[in-house]
């Protein structure tokens, strides 16, 4: 599904020179505090004056008739701490933070596509900079979806995002359990197998890196959710981590689908694996859409909860998804089909003289138990019916399979094929 274009917000352009004054930056960044806790406060700005460029254009008295003080905010300016931008950023930010206003070259400019776009980004990372410029010269691709995902969603998620990050694309994702999480280990695992990702290309002669891009519902140096800390830990180290919610600000429900936006305007294409037919994925994705950017979703097992979200988005256009691949397709030419040439990790291609036998082309009982699985779950009985075949053979062709790793077993003694089950069974 490739999105209408969406003409309300104030184009990718950077503002000019004369704009980027330090008085439009502290603008920004007094917009930005107030708008943590304001829900739809810049929104509601550029319905009255037409452009988020416009907004800045006006008095910061007549923009402060429009807020709903909260406490917090208020203290902050009563301070008098955002009297300088500069002070903000330099004050605040720790050796690896910065604030990074609309009005900056730094921003990413795609957010500035978004009819709300936030007023400034926190973010953290040891390379920051090389990081945000990034995610201007590489694609980047959003992958999210159900936070208690199923088996297959998190195999296709961890794929995804190996895949997308052999080939030299960033991944962005909203650092939630489930598929988002998937999606980041599956990127990390290429960094720790050699690729050039976060700091190790910055130090390798100043190649751009490839970016594992976190956006947070909460404060920038918060894990949210806790169990995400050992990810939020590596992205801290190794990706960039992005919040319009201040350092410290803790989530709010509300924060979630507004992070969703800016998880959108950051990415080149949007991949949906699995989700309910009312998940936040599906707001990810009518974002991309209202941008114009492409849209795919990864099928799933008719009739599952988890399935609804992906087949709506597919039956309204969305592009069909099965593999890293079919998102590379849609990707303009570029810096990742290079990168996809010169990788030092690749995966073992059919003929290839790799010699791994669980690829090997399987035949007899295991050749047909492989194909049955690979159409569905099903259980040793079932295969036995299904097949004809002896529960020892069957039983033979499970073992011979599982070993191989192309299988796995799931809940009720029913097995289902492994993604590399279902490449070597089509081979």
């Amino acid at each position: 599904m490739t999105g209408r274009p969406h003409t309300a917000g104030d184009g990718a352009a950077a503002p000019s020179d004369e704009l980027a004054t330090a008085g439009l930056r502290r603008l920004c960044l007094w917009l930005g505090r107030h708008a943590a806790y304001d829900r739809g406060l810049v929104g509601r700005l550029v319905r009255t004056h037409g452009t988020f460029a416009a907004v800045l254009a006006q008095p910061q008295g007549a923009l402060a008739r429009a807020l709903r003080p909260h406490p917090a905010a208020e203290a902050v300016d009563q301070a008098g701490t955002l009297v300088t931008g500069a002070a903000v950023a330099a004050g605040q930010a720790g050796a690896h933070e910065a604030v990074v206003a609309w009005c900056d070259a730094d921003y990413p400019p795609g957010l500035r596509e978004l009819f709300d776009p936030p007023p400034v980004l926190y973010v953290r990372s040891r390379q920051w900079q090389a990081m945000l410029r990034a995610l201007r010269e590489r694609p980047t691709v959003a992958v999210v979806g159900a936070r208690r995902p199923s088996p297959y969603g998190l195999e296709m998620a961890w794929l995804l995002g190996n895949g997308l990050a052999r080939a030299g694309v960033n991944v962005v994702s909203g650092m939630a359990l489930g598929i988002d999480a998937q999606a980041h280990a599956g990127a990390l695992d290429t960094l720790d197998a050699g690729a050039a990702l976060g700091t190790s290309a910055a130090k390798s002669g100043g190649a751009t890196p490839i970016v594992l891009a976190g956006v947070l519902g909460a404060g920038v140096r918060l894990a949210v959710p806790r169990t995400n800390a050992g990810l939020y830990a590596s992205l801290d180290d190794r990706g960039l981590l992005l919040s319009e919610y201040g350092w410290l600000l803790p989530p709010h429900a509300w924060h979630f689908p507004a992070r969703n936006r800016v998880i959108a305007a950051l990415a080149d294409a949007t991949v949906i694996v699995e989700g309910s037919g009312r998940s936040g994925a599906l707001h990810t994705a009518a974002f991309a859409a209202d941008l114009g950017r492409d849209v795919l979703a990864v099928p799933g097992e008719a009739g599952r909860p988890l399935s609804a979200g992906p087949h709506h988005l597919l039956r309204e256009g969305a592009h069909l998804c099965e593999s890293a691949d079919d998102v590379l397709g849609l990707l303009p030419e570029g810096a990742w089909r290079r990168e996809r040439r010169g990788a030092a990790v690749r995966l073992a291609e059919p003929g290839s003289d790799s010699g791994d036998p669980p690829f090997e082309r399987r035949e007899g009982p295991e050749a047909r138990v492989l194909a049955a699985l690979c159409r569905g779950q099903h259980t040793a009985d079932q295969l036995q019916q299904a097949l004809g075949l002896a529960p020892a053979a069957v039983a033979a062709a499970l073992s011979a399979l599982e070993i191989d790793g192309l299988l796995e077993v799931q809940p009720g003694g029913r097995y289902r094929a492994r993604r590399e089950g279902r490449e070597a069974a089509s081979r």
